[in-house]
């Protein structure tokens, strides 16, 4: 029973953001509006993760970073809770969802702790929520990588000016079919439809597009959703040389200039970032 108690807890806390305020919010907005979004490999090079993110040109000064793929308290990152770590390190606030926690059972011992994604951002904001998404893999059968929990997306409102900016980060399962992620997108975008309908709104992360012709059917069902690609076109991928994993889409916002960092190597990911020009 403790254990059965144990595992009701930890699958109740998977819909419950993880919010930490490290520094006052910025008290005039921005004009131009930076947001990063970078899938981090669980931080395995943390360091060269937040030298990056510091120091970088292109990524250094992001009022908002979306993060996936972010580690806590597991072995394999030195059972640190990385999300805290970098949100203290660069000076933002933290909104933290638990995606997977990552189980020592069967041949795996580097686990232990959870694993997720993070809004980090420098704004003023209110109700961050999880986006729970349609299963794509069940990863509790996993014999290497044995995991409770399940893929999720989450939100908050930005406040930025007069304008209430809903900001979603996701990362989509790569286990499955293309079909399988077109459903989680449409899952996020049916739950956060009322509030992209206010206004301006930006949707973001590691959607794992493998499939050739899931780039043209995501940017397709987005745009149904007056969600608009803001990248320029990307002749070699974000994961290797190839494959165009991760976006940056808008909606009533114009993007001034983007890009991937290519030469940043601290993930298996680039960085993706943008600038955006206050609305009217």
């Amino acid at each position: 029973m403790p254990e059965l108690t144990e595992r009701r807890r930890m699958l109740d806390a998977l819909d419950v953001p993880v919010v930490k305020q490290f520094v006052a919010p910025l008290a005039e907005p921005p004009q131009q509006l930076k947001v990063v979004c970078f899938n981090i490999q669980r931080g395995q090079r943390i360091l060269k993760v937040l030298g990056a993110l510091a120091t970088h040109p292109e990524l250094a000064g992001a009022h908002v970073i979306a993060l996936q793929e972010v580690d806590r308290f597991n072995v394999r990152t030195g059972s640190l809770d990385l999300a805290s770590m970098m949100a203290r390190e660069l000076e933002m606030n933290l909104i933290y969802g638990i995606e997977f926690y990552e189980l020592n059972e069967g041949v795996r011992r580097t686990g232990g702790g959870d694993h997720g994604n993070a809004i980090l951002t420098r704004l003023p904001f209110d109700e961050p929520r999880i986006i729970p998404l349609p299963l794509g893999f069940d990863w509790s059968r996993s014999r290497t990588q044995p995991r409770l929990g399940r893929r999720m997306a989450m939100a908050v409102d930005l406040h930025w000016g007069k304008h209430r900016v809903p900001f979603i980060n996701a990362h989509l399962e790569n286990q499955c079919l293309g079909r399988s992620r077109l459903a989680q997108v449409e899952a996020i975008l049916t739950a956060e439809e009322s509030a992209i309908r206010r206004g301006p709104a930006l949707f973001m992360g590691d959607l794992n597009t493998f499939f050739p012709r899931e780039p043209k059917a995501i940017t397709g069902l987005t745009a149904q959703h007056g969600f608009v690609d803001v990248m320029p076109a990307r002749p070699r991928g974000t994961w290797g040389p190839f494959f165009k994993l991760d976006w940056i889409f808008a909606r009533d916002l114009t993007a001034d200039a983007s890009g991937v960092s290519r030469d940043v190597r601290s993930s298996d990911h680039k960085p993706l970032w943008a600038t955006f020009r206050l609305p009217a």
